[in-house]
C-alpha cells in the first residue's frame, strides 16, 4: 500500500473514493465531512434529518458526489458516538470499510486522521487501527495489499507537533507501507 500525505483538501484529491467519518452525536456534520457536504449541497445533512443515516458504529453508506467533489464516491463510516469511541473501534471501522472497498473495486482513497479533543488516547494509536483494520480487511477480502493507495489530506488539522509526529511514527511501522510526502 502506498501512503501518501497531501496538503491539498479533500474535496481536490482525485480518487476512487474520499473515506468521510460520521458520528451519531454530531450534527450537522463537521471537518472533512462537513466539507464535502457543504460541497454536495447539504446532502448528507439532508440524509441524516430523515433519518436514513446516522452515523451508527460500524455502518458503511456509499453515495455518488455527483461531481462536487473530485472523488467519485464518499464512503460515509458511522463511528458511532464521539464520548463512546475507543481506539479499538478505530480497527473495527476500518476493517469493514475495507471489505465494503474491496466489494466495489475501490483502490484509491482519500481520507483524514480521526481525532477529537475528547478522546484519550494518542492519534497514533488511531492511525495504526486505520491501517490495521484497512490491511486485514484487504487480506480478508482476498485482495493484494499492495495495490491499494490511500491519501491522508488535513494533516494540519492535528494542530500539535506531538500529535502530527505520533501519526508520522505509527505510519512508519506499518511494515505492508510505503510513505511518500515525509
Amino acid at each position: 500500500m502506498i501512503i501518501q500525505i497531501l496538503e491539498q483538501p479533500i474535496i481536490w484529491v482525485n480518487c476512487d473514493a474520499a473515506l468521510l467519518y460520521l458520528y451519531s452525536d454530531v450534527h450537522p456534520p463537521k471537518g472533512a465531512t462537513g466539507t464535502v457536504d457543504w460541497y454536495m449541497c447539504g446532502f448528507i445533512s439532508r440524509l441524516i434529518k430523515e433519518g436514513k443515516i446516522s452515523g451508527q458504529f460500524q455502518d458503511v453508506v456509499m453515495l455518488a458526489t455527483q461531481n462536487r467533489i473530485a472523488a467519485c464516491k464518499a464512503l460515509l463510516l458511522g463511528m458511532g458516538s464521539t464520548v463512546e469511541m475507543q481506539a479499538d473501534k478505530v480497527f473495527s471501522v476500518w476493517k469493514q470499510a475495507a471489505l465494503t472497498m474491496c466489494d466495489v473495486d475501490i483502490l484509491q482513497l482519500v481520507t483524514t486522521v480521526p481525532f477529537h479533543e475528547s478522546w484519550k488516547w494518542d492519534v497514533g494509536d488511531t492511525v495504526s487501527g486505520m491501517l490495521e483494520g484497512l490491511i486485514q480487511g484487504i487480506e480478508e477480502a482476498g485482495k493484494n495489499v499492495r495495490e491499494f493507495k490511500l491519501y491522508i489530506t488535513n494533516f494540519n488539522d492535528l494542530k500539535t507537533k506531538k500529535n502530527k509526529d505520533q501519526v508520522r511514527k505509527s505510519l512508519k511501522s506499518i511494515k505492508q507501507v510505503s510513505l511518500i510526502g515525509f
